[in-house]
């Protein structure tokens, strides 16, 4: 198999079906697809149990759900663990690829260790979110990467980092290898999701939190911006 595309899915029926099209559609290679339920709503799970790949295709399909809602690392380890593909693709559930995006980032893989789109963003082309870009120049857009599959030494993700710091992880471990490249010919759209909309905005900050602060302990790293602003949101929405 040359290339399998991991997808978690938490709660986006709509916009999965906008993520799938665009995989049909734009991707070169002969792939497997692992839609990756985390512990979805009834919709979504229904959607994802009649799922079916036409023979014509050139893919096979692969789905599990998880016993339980455990958050994206859990999702791209299980993920990763099913994955046989030469090269492994790790994308949202509310995203939409461009046509041949797998092929430009396969041959970055020939210099970097993991590979990743840009993000048009209102007609322009966007490496990093502005905010991340600050922080850590080096980071990967973990909406979507793409590593060979040979390097599944970089998971599992530890399981103190639940959610937010899984791609920061990876880009630590890429960063003292080959690094992470990004192709301007291959590039996503976000949709505008709701595959959060069971999580309370309290909850998912002090998730994201509770992963800076594990995120600390294991690397050494200073994530006190990430965490001083984590602390005034959720000061903020205490007052709602």
């Amino acid at each position: 198999m040359k290339l399998s595309i991991i997808i978690p899915v938490f709660n986006a029926t709509e916009e999965l079906k906008s993520t799938l099209i665009s995989v049909i559609n734009g991707t070169d290679n002969l792939y497997e697809l692992i839609v990756v339920d985390d512990h979805s709503d009834e919709k979504t799970q229904e959607f994802i149990d009649g799922l079916r790949i036409e023979d014509s295709l050139n893919c096979r399909l692969i789905k599990t759900r998880n016993p339980k809602h455990s958050w994206t690392n859990t999702s791209w380890n299980v993920g990763v663990s099913l994955a046989s593909g030469d090269y492994i693709a790790v994308l949202n559930s509310d995203i939409r690829v461009s046509i041949h995006w797998d092929t430009h980032l396969i041959k970055l893989l020939n210099k970097y260790t993991i590979a990743c789109p840009y993000e048009l963003v209102k007609g322009e082309f966007v490496k990093l979110d502005p905010t991340i870009q600050k922080i850590d120049p080096k980071m990967i857009k973990g909406s979507c990467f793409m590593f060979k599959g040979k390097d599944k030494w970089l998971f599992p993700i530890p399981k103190q980092l639940v959610h937010w710091y899984g791609d920061r992880y990876l880009a630590d471990k890429a960063n003292k290898k080959d690094g992470v490249g990004f192709s301007k010919k291959a590039t996503i759209i976000h949709n505008t999701t709701s595959s959060g909309r069971l999580i309370k905005p309290i909850k998912y900050l002090r998730r994201v939190l509770k992963d800076a602060i594990a995120y600390e302990k294991l690397t050494g790293k200073n994530e006190s911006l990430i965490k001083n602003g984590l602390k005034t949101q959720i000061a903020n929405a205490r007052e709602r």
